[in-house]
């Protein structure tokens, strides 16, 4: 029934039928969530460490225009009045 279902991987199915043989499902299925979430969180942090770049560089960009944005008419009235 587990192996009809798409998102479960095929390992994780032969696991849960080992530890139900051996009358030690609650291990293995401990064993198994601490894996999938290790491997998740290395997952997230990755893109996290991708994301933090490009959100820095937005950031910056937004920060210039609103300067440019301030300085510029101050800048433009100093050059009419000489």
């Amino acid at each position: 029934m587990l192996e009809e279902i798409a998102i479960i991987p095929r390992i994780l199915v032969e696991m849960i039928r080992v530890g139900e043989t051996s009358g030690n499902l609650t291990a293995v299925l401990d064993e198994s969530a601490e894996y999938y979430e290790r491997s998740i969180d290395s997952k997230i942090n990755a893109l996290i460490s991708l994301i933090e770049p490009v959100i820095i560089i937005l950031l910056g960009m937004v920060i210039a225009v609103m300067l440019i944005s301030v300085y510029l008419p101050i800048f433009t009235s100093i050059r009419v009045i000489q």
